[in-house]
């Protein structure tokens, strides 16, 4: 099910729309995974934990949790066959990620544990526990590419549990939710 663009142009242009708990029926601490471009064609996930005061209420504050880091797993399945009449297309950096799994990179102007998603190669990014599952909510239209727009109230925006998220490229990065196991529309008025 296709989820949109990944973040892996503009410098700390971020998705935050995937988190591991239904934070539309959350109630106190909460985990998201954050998509965020550290320079062109680089970006890497983070996850962080915020509090909801009420159910359905998101945190107004989220912090870096490079703990829960360690429940994310990525596997890089190499660079995409981007061809452009008979040669490869240039790729911005995509094969200059050797640190591992796990680096420190700075991350709108912090420093931050996470991992990297190269640009143009097929990435999937799963909870490193089998059987678990992670929550994409839709949210506000992004209008630049400053912070994250706001996820959407439960009666405008949509839901995929899923178990797995793919980065893969045709003319831009975009991301799919794999294993969909619930897919929640809202009501058309």
């Amino acid at each position: 099910m296709m989820l949109g663009s990944g973040a892996s142009l503009h410098r700390d242009q971020t998705a935050a729309d995937i988190f591991w708990e239904n934070i539309w029926t959350a109630n106190g601490v909460v985990h998201r995974v954050l998509h965020v471009c550290v320079t062109w064609g680089i970006s890497v996930v983070l996850v962080q934990t915020g509090v909801c005061p009420e159910e359905g209420k998101l945190p107004d504050v989220w912090h870096d949790h490079a703990l829960s880091l360690q429940a994310v797993r990525v596997d890089d399945d190499g660079p995409e066959n981007l061809d452009v009449h008979g040669a490869p297309a240039a790729l911005p950096n995509a094969n200059q990620i050797n640190h591992g799994p796990n680096a420190f990179y700075v991350v709108d102007g912090r420093v931050a544990l996470a991992k990297p998603v190269p640009w143009h190669h097929r990435v999937t990014v799963r909870p490193a526990r089998e059987g678990e599952t992670w929550h994409y909510h839709q949210c506000a239209p992004r209008k630049d590419h400053g912070p994250p727009p706001p996820v959407l109230p439960v009666n405008k925006g949509s839901h995929v549990e899923f178990t797995a998220l793919r980065f893969s490229t045709q003319v831009q990065s975009y991301r799919t939710a794999v294993g969909v196991v619930r897919h929640d529309r809202p009501a058309r008025d």
